[in-house]
């Protein structure tokens, strides 16, 4: 079966293994070739697969289906994807528990305050976002220490596997496909979401470290902005002010919070801004 994949880094996993299993897939979407596409071009070149970084017009896509394409695959692929109206298959890959947590950015929602809805589903591609019939879905339990990278890791792992399972009999699968509920869309992040609140207590903070990881969080000391990706929070009582700085030398800063502190390594402070 001819196939067309869409997608970034982030579940590059789905394209290692389609590549792997012998599937042919016959062009790759993705983004520029940086740090968030690099591993499907990685892939692309390593098995002589086309790829376009730029959005595809429907002339495109109408021709890839006149030559042979019969199934288009989209996993966290950035633009909306218009679909031909005779291909037979296209499956989307969603990190949460499709009804619930549509939308571009759930995994640090997941964390924040919806850890019943994380998993993968696999659903066809429609014109509504996130709302196409489920072929299949898995729910992942959430551990207490459970951050944006240990979960995006779980997502990476399990979508590759319930892929496979799906191509493995797709009549099937299709044929058996289960119309979505209402459910719920979750809003994108937002800036102040990912912005340390100095009134919040060190539980709290510490949560939102853990749900942005890799992504970032911002924080201001002494009217500068800074960005970090790498914290420890420690529960300790202390006479500081929140936000106020400890300590500071050439390897960390240590920060109060409300009820403990923050250590951040000095080398993963990025200064974004000044007040």
């Amino acid at each position: 079966m001819k196939i067309v994949y869409f997608g970034f880094n982030n579940l590059s996993s789905c394209l290692n293994l389609l590549l792997q299993q012998e599937h042919e897939v016959v062009a790759i979407y993705t983004g520029e070739n940086d740090s968030h596409c690099d591993q499907i071009y990685h892939l692309a070149e390593q098995y002589n697969v086309p790829v376009y970084e730029s959005k595809p017009y429907k002339i495109q896509l109408d021709q890839l289906i006149d030559d042979g394409v019969e199934c288009f695959i989209s996993a966290e692929y950035a633009f909306k994807i218009e679909l031909p109206e005779n291909l037979k298959f296209s499956i989307n890959i969603h990190p949460t528990m499709l009804p619930e947590g549509r939308g571009q950015t759930p995994i640090p929602l997941l964390i924040l305050s919806h850890p019943e809805f994380a998993g993968v589903t696999l659903h066809q591609i429609t014109n509504k976002l996130d709302q196409g019939d489920i072929l299949i879905q898995q729910k992942i339990e959430l551990d207490e220490q459970e951050t944006f990278d240990t979960l995006a890791a779980k997502v990476f792992l399990l979508s590759p596997q319930l892929l496979l399972t799906v191509l493995d009999d797709i009549e099937h699968f299709f044929e058996r496909a289960t119309p979505q509920g209402t459910g719920s869309v979750w809003p994108t992040v937002t800036t102040e979401q990912q912005t340390i609140n100095w009134q919040s207590d060190i539980k709290a903070i510490e949560k939102q470290f853990k749900a942005f990881g890799t992504l970032g969080v911002k924080l201001i000391v002494d009217d500068v902005g800074y960005y970090t990706t790498s914290a420890n929070c420690m529960a300790f009582e202390h006479y500081y002010e929140a936000g106020d700085v400890i300590s500071i030398d050439d390897y960390k800063v240590v920060l109060a919070a409300k009820g403990g502190f923050i250590t951040i390594p000095k080398a993963c402070l990025i200064v974004f801004d000044e007040i």
